[in-house]
């Protein structure tokens, strides 16, 4: 078996998806060898079930004693992946809730190669509330006014379009820029960390794309949407204004290129804040 080249954590909080999601995850990736890490985000209860899903060379799981959030969870399989496979060039992430469509991770993978000095791929996000709504997508997203974090820009693209901020229900990055900007900042409370990892890309010098082919359905909060889960989204806000500013539009500027326009093209912009 060849040595995978890109790396999907899938941080688990809730079972209800699971099995199918790594299922598909198999079944609708073609072209791109990948590993998959299912990481338990401290529930005791969700041991011996998620044990059973390992497939040696394919899927390891790591139980984590407590608690760490999204972004906690998220951090600990890309080590463990990068551990367990040095050479790995891209990570990803999909949430437990989320379900892929046909080449889906081969696309977002066709998309960095594609573009360089991109750092990170999204895909498209399709929605559907229950039985008797209709369907919905979700392309490109961009920074709202104070007070708020970020809202829907575009529900359909004809190419692959550079944009200023990152919905975390999924993603693959290269696995070099997430190294850069040391990963999530696991102080967030399941909200705001992938608008957060975002910025410190885009001010480091890296573009974000979404990818015109990838698509993937997501049944939006069902997994950190609990108490148990430690979700706080208004200390994550804060968090996020005393980390970047109160007014984050300032971000939406991206030049003809899609690179932050004062951030600098192809090399270090001015960082990001402590």
């Amino acid at each position: 078996m060849r040595e995978p080249l890109a790396g999907i954590v899938i941080p688990v909080f809730q079972k209800r998806y699971i099995k199918q999601a790594i299922s598909v995850i198999f079944a609708t990736t073609r072209q791109t060898e990948i590993a998959v890490c299912v990481v338990n985000d401290g529930q005791p209860s969700l041991r011996p079930e998620l044990e059973e899903l390992k497939r040696p060379g394919l899927v390891s799981v790591i139980q984590l004693d407590r608690n760490r959030g999204f972004a906690g969870a998220n951090n600990a399989g890309w080590r463990h992946l990068l551990k367990e496979h040095p050479s790995l060039k891209y990570l990803g992430t999909i949430n437990d809730d989320t379900v892929p469509r046909e080449a889906w991770l081969d696309n977002m993978v066709r998309s960095l190669e594609a573009h360089p000095q991109t750092a990170l791929a999204m895909p498209v996000m399709e929605q559907k509330a229950n039985w008797w709504s209709p369907r919905k997508y979700y392309a490109t997203w961009q920074f709202a006014g104070v007070p708020g974090t970020m809202v829907p820009d575009r529900s359909a693209i004809e190419e692959d379009t550079f944009v200023p901020a990152v919905n975390g229900f999924c993603f693959v990055a290269r696995a070099e820029a997430l190294r850069q900007v040391d990963y999530f900042d696991e102080r967030y409370k399941n909200s705001c960390e992938d608008l957060d990892i975002g910025l410190k890309l885009i001010t480091s010098g890296w573009r974000l794309v979404v990818c015109k082919c990838s698509v993937v359905f997501h049944y939006a909060g069902r997994s950190r949407g609990s108490r148990e889960a430690n979700t706080d989204c208004r200390f994550s806000r804060d968090l996020l204004s005393q980390k970047w500013g109160r007014d984050r539009t300032i971000y939406n500027r991206l030049d003809r290129d899609g690179f932050w326009e004062s951030g600098g093209r192809g090399i270090a912009g001015k960082g990001s804040p402590v």
